[in-house]
């Protein structure tokens, strides 16, 4: 369910704030960002479940520090 909400708010801020993946691809570029927002929204989601599922107390700048890796920079870091 969470994912599927991070999915849908980022689909919105993708809308709104004109942002799009800066991918080369021959295929459809609507659909391409559909897809990649669905792995950015179940990769974030994922990242947070794992670290909500330690045992406290938790290292905030760790997640954050995941998060800034493992997550695309347009998306951590939009201009």
């Amino acid at each position: 369910m969470l994912r599927r909400q991070f999915a849908s708010s980022a689909r919105l801020l993708v809308e709104t704030l004109d942002l799009t993946p800066p991918l080369r691809s021959r295929h459809d570029p609507h659909a391409v960002s559909a897809i990649v927002i669905a792995g950015v929204a179940a990769s974030a989601v994922g990242q947070l479940a794992a670290w909500v599922a330690l045992d406290p107390p938790r290292d905030r700048g760790l997640i954050m520090e995941l998060n800034a890796l493992l997550l695309p920079e347009w998306w951590t870091r939009p201009d």
